[in-house]
């Protein structure tokens, strides 16, 4: 009997997560103190600098992202994190590294490998709609935060590529189709447990703050207004910062099963004018060579 079965097959969703875990690459401990860190915190450029500069592997992909064209147009040489920072901001930086880090813990097989990047360019995509959704709405969110849960909404997406490669591969024939797309039946038809679920009890595991925890493993399967009132804002602007990117830039390759469009009703609920989500969405369109070039080294 598969080890990894689905807990409908062979066991409860929590056995399956711990034989699911024990297969998992450990994720870098780098990768864990940049998710934690407060980017605009006093201290924080000094403290990126020296944690990036201690993982020689970390350090050489931030530099040459740092020096690829999209960050760096006028091709000023960038020798050094402090010098990164200076040129590009402690946040940028810190995304970068984030990224990074968390795209080098996954090892997928070699034919997953494009579903990998497809997936990690959307989530940086949703990432940055979602922290300029955050920032930009009256409602003191915690826009670093919602960037986070951006970041980690299909992290349970990158557990199933991992762990469960056949039948990813067989799911992901479908996802090509545009006539089919991912939808949870479609997982659930894959004998795959629900990715978003995945995600949010990986959050826990790692010990990341339960908000985000709780945002990841709600994504998908509960309506942002149908959740407690402490993640009502968040949970409202990590999903309209996902539908932003849906239709600003899609995926690539991984087409996606008609989604509910409630713009109007989350805008509404997050009191975000109008021009504040046009100007959202032509950042989104500004930072897609950024985030290609990223989500390609991931």
């Amino acid at each position: 009997m598969d080890a990894l079965a689905p807990p409908a097959a062979r066991a409860p969703f929590d056995a399956w997560l711990d034989a699911a875990l024990r297969r998992l690459a450990p994720i870098s401990p780098w990768a864990m103190t940049l998710l934690t860190m407060r980017p605009d915190a006093e201290g924080t450029d000094r403290a990126l600098a020296r944690l990036i500069a201690s993982d020689p592997a970390l350090l050489a992909r931030v530099l040459g992202a740092a020096n690829a064209r999209p960050f760096n147009p006028q091709a000023h040489q960038v020798i050094d994190v402090a010098h990164a920072i200076r040129r590009l901001g402690t946040r940028e930086v810190w995304r970068i590294a984030t990224v990074l880090a968390l795209g080098a813990s996954a090892r997928i097989r070699p034919e997953l490998r494009p579903a990998k990047r497809a997936l990690w360019a959307h989530s940086f995509t949703v990432a940055h709609a979602a922290r300029g959704v955050a920032a930009a709405a009256r409602e003191g969110l915690d826009a670093d935060r919602v960037f986070v849960a951006g970041l980690l909404h299909d992290i349970g997406l990158m557990v199933l590529l991992s762990v469960e490669p056949q039948r990813c591969v067989a799911m992901l024939g479908q996802v090509a189709d545009p006539a089919v797309g991912f939808s949870a039946q479609l997982e659930r038809d894959a004998s795959l447990p629900p990715h978003a679920r995945v995600g949010g009890e990986v959050c826990r595991r790692w010990g990341l703050p339960a908000e985000i925890a709780a945002l990841v493993g709600a994504h998908g399967l509960v309506h942002p207004l149908d959740l407690p009132a402490p993640l009502r804002s968040s949970a409202a602007a990590l999903e309209l910062g996902h539908q932003i990117a849906e239709r600003t830039a899609p995926p690539q390759g991984l087409h996606r099963a008609p989604e509910r469009d409630d713009a109007p009703l989350l805008r509404t609920v997050l009191r975000l004018s109008q021009g504040r989500l046009a100007a959202i969405r032509a950042s989104v369109e500004a930072a897609g060579p950024k985030i290609a070039e990223i989500a390609a080294t991931a």
